[in-house]
Formats: structure tokens, C-alpha cells, sequence
């Protein structure tokens, strides 16, 4: 509201109303009546005669002035209209002239408790008749007069009060009071004042040298900000928690779930983060050294002074700074906003960029100490930065060594509070431990922060840790991050501060759980998926604002049905993750019965002049044994000491960094939904590929019979129109009657749009595939039609250049450099005519494919950790999954023999079907396709679906990972050679390059003469070898079948006799094993049983196998030579050609 200003008190100027005493007065309490004034509710903002622990004597108290504020509502019934101070003397006034003196000059109205009895001295008549004329307004109580006659002046007021009805009586008060102050309205701050007690002589606390020299330091620095404009401070004088720094944060993120990998490799891409990473910190190193009239100071003052001096001046900053802050807001909150906090986030940044660059500084290897003397003295350090959502985790680090350096590495119990945003956590923890968390009405805390708690020496002795930890956090659910990363940033939040914590305090505003419901089943579904940190965390939930003292009774049916929503998505998660858990305090311990509690609203009344509820106090006492039970029962080995702990901290984030997936849900029962989805899409998705495949396939075989020589986007369009349709169909019955369709709503627009986008880029794909087919075999046509005009092309070149050399006496070398000249001229001239077809990084798109389709956390590293030659074996201990009984039990006997051999035979399968698809494909010599990869994850969710429903196991996410990992990575493999034939069966260059040793031998041969003979024939040699090997070996094959054929009967009849001889076999030699192969791989056994029959027939002393090697060869020698007397007859007539032997090689 516009009538509302928010200023630090000790700046806000008030009108003064001072209460004194002349006289005794037995029946009158002054300091009850100002209560009384100040409050409608009972509450001693003053102490009195009848508090309880008072004596009749005033001893301490005597002399004192204190000051107190009463701050209006806003409402009508307020009291006073705007904010009033009122000041009161402890004691007789008559006997502290100096206070009277003091109290005169700053007060707009005073007011005294006057006593008319015997006691009255001149003293005291003297004091009263200063008052009465003074130009301040007075206002006498008098303690022994019930009616006072009318008559009285304007500026003084007198009220008999005895045996007045209180309430009358504080009504006339105040409305004198009210009409005094608009008479007499001079204002100070506590500032001016500090001035007029100087001038009486008074000491002033801030003028001990220690806390001057800190207010003057901690002016000099906030002046320096005030000369910019609030919302550029940060980027002027603090640049390294900006920009550079939130962009760091997003490369450190990506560096672990690499979502803008693209086509990329895992390497190249990582390589790329690291370098992005390296190059911003080196722009905010430059940054961190350029001279900074802000930092450089504030470092120089924190590590040159005593811990007192570092106390005072920490508290000028914050003072000054908040003053700075809430003067100058703008609407840029979150650039206006500064505070202390954001001068040490901005030591660390400096840290972490000198430390992660290697830069040597002895002044910054120092910052850590800083920080670390910080926490000692008791001043909270930032744990997690508020802006970026993210942890410095070496500043973090380097803190604790710091600390172990200092106080060695003593035992700690961490102790974090959660909560939706203006719960009351801060004020809770400030509460318990007498802490200085930052509290406010709205949005105070951001990020987290940790406070470091001693403990004396007997509480060591009997709990068995020595220091406790507070972490302070921000309110979940706030208004201001809910448009742009909730609920990943409360989910995150919340599962990191769980993480490394002992106990959690879970604080609720009112009675019901179910908004911090939510965020816990995502942190137990995220503790589930980070495997590698071992994790043994407690809760305590504490509800806020709960009055009824009842309250726990009431709420047993909801605290049960709690326990039982929170145990049923922990084993729904549970499930998903296939862990064995079957409860939520398997997972984070609590005990419904016991970490509950319910608190009183902290306010009596409503604020601001609401006395505090001394009920809240009791219930936060409470809490702190109950922690404290807690601690204390706590095992050693889960009470980390400091070193640990610096661990723990760094493998939980780095294990939140890995895990992107479960946080961008709200709820277990979300991530189910979504992943049943993600089934179904996965089944329409490759129905879509499959088909475009196929179609692709076809018109391929089209392509290249010559029958299709274009294909336009309209023509694919009405070949996968229909499959298209009746996708989309499927899609939309999906979300319409699907029993989970109310929350399947909010995804269905993403996944219409994922397939649009799907079917869009297939065809793009398709298409081009295609015109790039056409094109090929254009390209293969001219070749196959220039072959041998490149041929002869060349050859004439060649002779060409053997011509001009004849006759001279050329080295091996001197020949090949000649050649080399023909060739490389002529083979950039094809090159350039048909350039060969685009190369596919097929190890990046597997990648690609692979985390698309699992999104598991840490994937990449897993990915890359995978042996490439490994082969896949089934482990029943890691890749198999017991089935649950109806009432959520685990089957927990051995595996049956006969589910072992089931769950074998399907892998195999898998494997198997793989194998035969990539071998079908080489066959047909294609191309790589992406949509091969595809259909290898099919294959893989087609076996997992195939275990029969009658065995008590079933195949884990980890058996689909390793196996789809180990079948893509060895595919893979496949695949590159399928892509490179595809290549050089299309590029006119390598078809060329293949034929270069013909093409120089024929050249050396022109060139050498007479020497050419025996260079001749160990070239007709190299050229008939492997041709003539082959053509034996195949030969002696067909022979050794066919005399098989006529000898063995085995071989004689068809498949169902060597069936039989087979299964006689098996009789006759009684071998188990043998028998087992055959009922699991009947056709490795066929292969077997013939192998040994073949080896056996040829390998034996008959020796048959030479023979038949013998009668092959001679029958082709006899071909080769009738060959060469034929070339030979023709050639050796030729006198018009002087190059004999190339003609006749041709």
C-alpha cells in the first residue's frame, strides 16, 4: 500500500513519548500501564514489579531508559495513526537528572506517573513545575486522584488514575496522547539521538575504536555503490556473478546431460563445453584483476583485521547495504537486490576462476580462510547461489579445507530446513538456535546458506559430534521462479538439501502435507536413480500455525493416509527404477508417529504489534530435544567428519547434474504416466519408421532398375498418408480414453508435435536419401558407361608418357613420380565430375539415439565407459527383476533352471534376429540408416515383452541398456563398413584408386622393354592368384560335396533324415552336453555334427583333401595356359603396334 514505507529502525524518524516517575507509587506500575498502551493483548514489552522473576528493589535496572515502537496496522482500530516511540525511565526521576535531561530534549510529549503522598520532596515539586512549563506537552497521571476538576490547558493534561477502570483509563490516554502529538510533532531517529547523548556525556557503544573504524570502512564501500545506479551494481562493480557466471553454469549443466549434442561425437562435443567453460572463465580472471574500487577493499579490510573489527564491520556492510537495497528498489528486483551475500558470492567467483585456470595469487589463495574465519565467527556462508540455482563447488570445497585447516576435521551433524516460500524456516531456525538467518515477510532467503554451531564440550561428550551445520534454504513454490525452471529448481533444491543432511526439517504452514508432498516423491525417486551415492538421510515434519492442542489427535486418519500415499509412490517408483524398496522410510526415514509435530502460530494477535506466542517458544524447545534424541541415536558412520562431508557434498551435486529427467515432474505418479506415454510413442514412432522405411526400401529397388528418376515431396506424402492417419488415430484414442487421460492432457499438444516433427523429418530424410540415389546412379551410369573410356583414357596417357621415356634408364622412383603427375591431374578431373556421397557420423548418431530413447542419468559417461569389444553376457544378479506378489512382497527364492534357460533363449534370440537384419542388409549392399538403429531398440522391447507371464522374473532397465548399448556399439561397427562399401561403390575416385598398381604396371612395363619380361610375369602372376585360389577352393568345395552326396547317408536324403541321423547320433554317444546344445541352438549343432563329418572324410590318412586340391588345379592350369597361347598367337603378327605387351595384356 502507498501508506506503508519501510525503513531500518534506527533511521526512521518518530515522534517520542517519554514515560518518568516522581515519587513512589505502590499502587501503579508504569511500565505495566505503557504495555498495556503499546499492546491490546497482554505482553510485557517492559519489565515490571509484577513480571515474574521481579524483586521490590530496582537494581539493574535503575536509570535505565528503554525504547520501544508502536508500528499501526493500517486499520481503524489502530491505537496511534503512525509509527510512535515511546522511551521509559526505570526509576525515580527525580534521582536521574542527566536521563530527564536527555529524555526533555528528544520527546515530543511527556508523560509522568505522579505521586502526591508524603514522599514528594522539593526535589520533586521542582522537577513537576519544570515540567508544567516546559514547551513540551505533559501529561500527569496521578496516582492518588480519581477525578480531576476540568479547566486544564491545552499543552498540559492531567488524568487521575486510581481505582479507574483500565481500559477507560487507557482509552482517555491514548486519545491525549494522540492530540498532544498534533500539537507537538518533533521527530528524531536513533541515529540524532546518539548525537544529544554524546552532548550529556552518555557512552555510546559505537564509538569503540574497533567498531569506528569498521562503520567507516563499511560507508566508504556502500558510498562507492551508491554512485551507480542500483540495478547496475552487480554488473559494474560485481561482474563475475553475472552473466559469465549464469553462463558458465548452463555449459557445466550440459557438460553432464548434453542436450544440445546434435550430431556431434560425446568427445568432440565434451571437448567443445570444456574449451566454452575455459574461455569464460579466462574472461572473468581478466575481470577479477581489472581494478575494482569495491573488491579489492572489502578483500584487503576482512583479511588485514582482528575478528572483532571483521564482526562489526560484516554489520555495518549488511546495515548499509539493506539500506542501499530497500531505499533504491527498482523494478528490476532481482538486479536491485544487494546484499552482503552477494559480495562474498563474488570472493568466490574470483576463487574459482584463478583456481580453475592455474593462475598463481597468494591473496586469493586466501579467500577460502576469509570465508572460512566467517563461519567460525558465526556469520552464515552462501552454499548454493540464489540467482544461478547452482553450487560452486570448488569455492565450496576449498571452504571446508579451510575449516579442517582451522579446527581439524571435527564431526558434524547437518541439520537443513524445507519448506514453501514464507513458512517461517528462517525464523524457525533463528528460533531453535539464536541464529541471524535473514527473515522478512515475502521472499527472503535465496539459495542456501550454511551456519556453523559449536557445541560445548559436555553436549561433544554426549552426542559424539562436534559442530552442527544449519543450512538455511529458499521457499519452494515461489511466484518468481514458477514461470521460468519450477518445479526443476524446487525439486533439485530439494533432493540436493536432503542429500546432505542428517535431518530435515519439513515445515509446513497449516495442516495439510500434500504441498510438500510432491517435491519428496520426486527426491526419493532421484535418491532411487542416484545409484552411486549411498544416501541414509531423516526427516521431521513440522507444521506451523496449528493452534488447536488437539491438533496430533485430529490428525492421525491423515497422517496415516500420508504414510500410505507417500509409501505407494515410493514403491511405484521403486518399480520404475527397479530397486527393492517397499516404503518411503526405506528411503528417507520418518516414523509417522514421531516426526510429526505441530506448532503454534508464532503471533498472538496480528502483527505488527502482536506479542510473540510463548507457545511457539515451548514447541520450539521441543523440536530441538527431539533433534537432539535424534542426533544422539544417529550411527557414527552416518555423522560425517568435515572431509567427508566436503565429498558428499560434491558427488550428491555432481549426481544431480547427471540427473535431468525425474525433476521436471511433479509428482511419482507424473513420471509413470509420462513413461507409459513414452511406450506408446516409442510403438507409434517405429510403426511410422517402419513403414517410411519400407517405402523407402521400395522406391530404392526402383531407383536403381532405372524405373523412378524422381520423387517429390507430394508422392511420398500419399505413400505414408495412410499409416500417418491411422497413427495420429491411435494417438488421439490414447489420450481420450487412457484412465491417467487428465494428466496425459497437459503432454498431449508436445507429442502431437513431437510426431509432426517426426513424420516431417522422415520424409525430409527419405526424400534425400533418395535424390541421392537418383543422383548416384546418374553418376554410376556415366561411370559405368566412361569406365572404360577412363580406362583407356589413362592408358594413353600412360603410353603417352612411357614414349617419351622409352629407352632411357629410369629408377623405380623416378618411373612412379612421372606416373603420379598422369594420375593426380587426371583423377581431379573425375572428382570434380562426380563428387562421392556424404559421410555419416555414425558413433554420434548412436549416441544420439541412445540417450533419446533411455534418458538415464550419467548415460554419456556409461556410453563411453562401454568396452567396445565386449560381449554381451546375461547376469541374473543385474539384469534380471523378481515379480511382486499382489500385497507388494518380492519373491526372494532362486531363479527356476527352466525361466534361466527361457530368459537365455530370448536373448539369444534378440541377439540373433539383430544379427540376421545387418547381414540381410549387407546382402543388398545398402546404405546406413538411421532408422537401423531404430530398429534395433524394437527388437530389444520385442524380447523384453516376450517373457511369459507365468515366470516369476522379468528383464530390468538395466538389461534393456547393456544390451541395446552392446547391440548399437557392434552394429555400429557393421554399419560403418556397410557405409564406406556404399561409398566406394558409388565414387568414381575409388573405383579409379582401386586399379592404380594396373595402371602403373601397365606404364612399366611400356617403359622398360626388354626388362619388362620378368616384371610382366610377376604381374600376370599377382593378378591370376587369388582369382585362381578362390576358383579351386570352390571348385574342391563342390567336389567334396557331391562325392559326400554318393558315400554318406547322412547326406543322401533330405532335412528329416539328417534329422534322424542326428537324434541316432545323439543315442549312440550319450553325451548330455551334447543334447543340450542341440534343444538350445539347433542350428549351431546342425553346422557342428557336419563340420566333424566333412573334417573327418578329408583330413583322414587317405589324405582326400590334396586330391581333390590337385584335380582342381591342374584342370585351371589347363585353362590359363590354352588362355595365354591364345593372346600370344594374335599379338606376336602385330609389327604396327611397338607397345606388344600392353596389347596383349589388353
Amino acid at each position: 500500500m502507498s501508506n506503508h514505507n519501510n525503513k531500518l529502525i534506527h533511521q526512521a524518524e518518530t515522534p517520542i513519548v517519554s514515560f518518568i516517575r516522581i515519587g513512589t507509587s505502590a499502587s501503579s506500575s508504569k511500565s505495566q500501564l505503557l504495555n498495556a498502551l503499546l499492546s491490546k493483548q497482554r505482553h510485557d514489552t517492559f519489565f515490571h514489579r509484577h513480571c515474574r522473576g521481579s524483586t521490590r528493589e530496582c537494581l539493574l535496572m535503575e536509570g535505565v531508559v528503554e525504547i520501544a515502537w508502536y508500528c499501526p496496522r493500517g486499520s481503524p482500530d489502530d491505537t496511534f495513526e503512525c509509527c510512535v516511540a515511546f522511551c521509559n525511565l526505570h526509576g525515580d526521576a527525580r534521582d536521574h537528572g542527566a536521563q530527564l535531561q536527555f529524555l526533555q530534549e528528544i520527546s515530543a510529549v511527556n508523560v509522568a506517573l505522579v505521586s502526591e503522598s508524603e514522599h514528594m520532596d522539593d526535589r520533586g515539586n521542582k522537577l513537576l513545575r519544570d515540567l508544567w512549563q516546559s514547551q513540551r506537552p505533559l501529561v500527569c497521571l496521578l496516582t492518588e486522584q480519581e477525578n480531576i476538576a476540568a479547566g486544564q490547558s491545552r499543552k498540559n493534561i492531567t488524568i487521575g488514575i486510581k481505582n479507574r477502570n483500565e481500559a477507560e483509563m487507557l482509552d482517555e490516554l491514548s486519545k491525549t496522547i494522540r492530540s498532544l502529538l498534533e500539537l507537538s510533532n518533533p521527530r528524531f531517529s536513533l541515529d540524532a539521538c546518539v548525537d544529544k547523548a554524546r552532548q550529556h556525556g552518555f557512552l555510546v557503544d559505537e564509538d569503540r575504536p574497533e567498531c569506528v573504524t569498521a562503520k567507516a570502512k563499511a560507508k566508504e564501500l556502500v558510498t562507492l555503490m551508491k554512485k551507480e545506479k542500483l540495478s547496475e551494481i552487480k554488473s559494474k562493480l560485481l561482474p563475475l556473478q553475472g552473466k559469465l557466471w549464469h553462463e558458465w553454469c548452463q555449459k557445466d549443466k550440459e557438460l553432464t546431460r548434453l542436450q544440445e549434442k546434435g550430431n556431434r561425437s560425446i568427445e568432440h562435443h565434451r571437448s567443445q563445453i570444456e574449451s566454452e567453460k575455459a574461455e569464460i572463465r579466462r574472461k572473468q580472471l581478466k575481470q577479477a584483476f581489472s581494478p575494482s574500487q569495491l573488491m579489492n577493499p572489502f578483500l584487503d579490510f576482512l583479511q588485514s583485521q582482528p575478528a572483532d573489527t571483521k564482526k562489526y564491520f560484516l554489520q555495518w556492510m549488511k546495515i548499509f547495504m539493506d539500506d542501499l537495497s530497500s531505499g533504491r528498489l527498482s523494478e528490476e528486483i532481482k538486479d536491485s537486490s544487494i546484499g552482503l551475500e552477494h559480495l562474498l558470492r563474488e570472493v568466490g567467483q574470483i576463487y574459482e576462476a584463478v583456481q580453475l585456470m592455474s593462475s598463481e595469487n597468494e591473496n586469493v589463495v586466501k579467500l577460502p580462510q576469509t570465508a572460512a574465519d566467517l563461519m567460525v565467527l558465526g556469520y552464515p556462508v552462501e552454499l548454493m547461489d540464489g540467482d544461478a540455482s547452482y553450487l560452486p563447488l570448488h569455492w565450496v570445497g576449498a571452504i571446508f579445507d579451510s575449516l579442517i585447516e582451522r579446527l581439524g576435521d571435527k564431526r558434524v551433524f547437518v541439520l537443513s530446513v524445507l519448506g514453501i516460500q514464507s513458512t517461517g524456516k528462517s525464523t524457525l531456525l533463528n528460533a531453535m538456535f539464536g541464529l541471524q538467518f535473514n527473515v522478512s515477510a515475502g521472499r527472503c532467503t535465496r539459495g542456501a546458506f550454511m551456519q556453523l554451531l559449536p557445541l560445548d564440550e559436555e553436549l561433544q561428550q554426549d552426542l559424539g559430534f562436534d559442530y552442527m551445520l544449519v543450512v538455511d534454504t529458499e521457499g519452494l513454490r515461489a511466484p518468481e521462479t514458477a514461470s521460468k525452471q519450477s518445479p526443476n529448481h524446487d525439486n533439485e533444491l530439494a533432493t540436493f538439501v536432503i542429500g546432505i543432511s542428517n535431518v530435515t526439517l519439513i515445515n509446513i504452514f497449516g495442516e495439510n502435507p500434500s504441498d510438500m508432498q510432491d517435491v519428496l516423491q520426486i527426491t526419493v525417486q532421484a535418491f532411487l536413480r542416484m545409484k552411486e551415492v549411498h544416501l541414509s538421510p531423516s526427516c521431521l515434519f513440522v507444521h506451523q500455525n496449528v493452534g488447536e492442542v488437539t491438533a496430533k489427535e485430529q490428525n492421525l486418519e491423515g497422517q496415516r493416509l500420508f504414510q500410505e500415499t507417500l509409501d505407494e509412490m515410493t514403491v511405484a517408483a521403486a518399480q520404475q527404477e527397479f530397486c527393492d524398496v517397499s516404503s518411503f522410510s526405506d528411503v528417507i526415514r520418518f516414523d509417522v508417529n514421531t516426526h510429526i509435530h505441530y506448532f503454534a502460530h508464532l503471533w498472538e494477535g496480528n502483527p505488527p504489534m502482536a506479542p510473540p506466542n510463548p507457545t511457539y517458544s515451548h514447541n520450539v524447545q521441543q523440536l530441538k530435544r527431539k533433534i537432539l534424541q535424534a542426533a544422539k541415536k544417529e550411527s557414527q558412520g552416518s555423522i560425517l567428519r568435515l572431509s567427508s562431508l566436503k565429498v558428499h557434498i560434491g558427488d550428491l551435486w555432481n549426481a544431480l547434474l547427471n540427473e535431468n529427467f525425474v525433476f521436471s515432474f511433479k509428482n511419482s505418479l507424473e513420471i509413470a504416466v509420462y513413461r507409459k506415454l513414452e511406450t506408446a510413442f516409442n510403438q507409434w514412432t517405429w510403426r511410422l519408421r517402419s513403414h517410411i522405411s519400407e517405402v523407402q526400401m521400395r522406391l530404392g529397388n526402383r531407383i536403381r532398375n532405372g524405373g523412378l528418376q524422381q520423387v517429390t515431396r507430394e508422392h511420398l506424402e500419399g505413400l505414408v498418408q495412410e499409416t500417418s492417419d491411422a497413427v495420429m488415430t491411435d494417438m488421439e484414442k490414447y489420450f481420450r480414453e487412457d484412465k491417467d487421460r487428465e494428466m496425459l492432457v497437459q503432454w498431449k499438444s508436445s507429442t502431437e508435435l513431437k510426431m509432426k516433427d517426426l513424420k516431417e523429418s522422415l520424409l525430409l530424410e527419405t526424400r534425400k536419401k533418395c535424390e541421392n540415389l537418383i543422383e548416384l546412379q546418374k553418376n554410376q551410369r556415366r561411370l559405368d558407361a566412361k569406365k572404360s573410356k577412363y580406362e583407356d583414357e589413362l592408358l594413353r596417357r600412360s603410353r603417352e608418357l612411357a614414349l617419351t621415356l622409352k629407352g632411357k634408364s629410369l629408377s623405380e622412383k623416378e618411373l612412379r613420380d612421372n606416373f603420379t603427375a598422369v594420375w593426380d591431374k587426371w583423377i581431379a578431373e573425375v572428382s570434380l565430375a562426380a563428387p562421392p556421397p556424404e559421410r555419416v557420423d555414425i558413433d554420434a548418431e548412436i549416441e544420439e539415439v541412445l540417450v533419446e530413447h533411455f534418458k538415464e542419468p550419467g548415460f554419456y559417461a556409461r556410453i563411453r565407459s562401454f568396452p567396445k569389444h565386449r560381449e554381451f553376457s546375461l547376469d541374473l544378479e543385474k539384469h534380471v527383476a523378481r515379480k511382486e506378489y499382489s500385497d507388494g512382497f518380492y519373491y526372494q527364492e532362486t531363479i527356476p533352471d527352466a525361466a534361466v534357460n527361457n530368459l537365455q533363449g530370448i536373448t539369444d534370440n534378440i541377439i540373433k534376429c539383430v544379427r540376421a537384419n545387418i547381414d540381410k542388409k549387407e546382402q543388398e549392399k545398402m546404405d546406413y540408416s538411421r532408422n537401423f538403429l531404430h530398429e534395433i531398440l524394437n527388437e530389444v522391447q520385442k524380447g523384453m515383452n516376450s517373457v511369459p507371464r507365468n515366470i516369476r522374473c522379468t528383464f530390468n532397465r538395466d538389461y534393456s541398456l547393456e544390451l541395446s548399448l552392446y547391440l548399437c556399439r557392434m552394429a555400429g561397427e557393421r554399419f560403418k563398413a556397410m557405409h564406406e562399401e556404399f561409398r566406394k561403390a558409388n565414387n568414381p575416385v575409388t573405383y579409379l584408386s582401386s586399379k592404380r598398381g594396373d595402371f602403373f604396371t601397365h606404364f612399366q612395363i611400356s617403359c622398360q622393354g626388354a626388362i619388362s619380361v620378368t616384371t610382366f610375369a610377376g604381374f600376370l602372376c599377382e593378378k591370376i592368384a587369388p582369382s585362381l585360389f578362390h576358383a579351386v577352393c570352390e571348385r574342391t568345395a563342390k567336389a567334396i560335396a557331391g562325392d559326400m552326396q554318393g558315400k554318406f547317408p547322412d547326406f543322401q536324403g533330405n532335412r528329416a533324415n539328417l534329422e534322424v541321423c542326428i537324434l541316432r547320433f545323439l543315442a549312440q554317444q550319450e553325451n548330455f552336453e551334447y543334447c543340450k546344445q542341440y534343444l538350445k541352438h539347433p542350428k549351431k549343432f546342425f553346422q557342428m555334427y557336419i563340420e566333424r563329418h566333412v573334417a573327418s572324410y578329408c583330413l583322414d590318412e587317405n589324405r582326400r583333401l590334396e586330391k581333390f586340391l590337385a584335380s582342381s588345379l591342374d584342370l585351371l592350369y589347363g585353362n590359363i595356359l590354352s588362355a595365354v597361347s591364345s593372346s600370344t598367337e594374335k599379338v606376336k603378327d602385330r609389327n604396327d603396334r611397338e607397345d606388344k605387351i600392353s596389347l596383349w595384356l589388353d
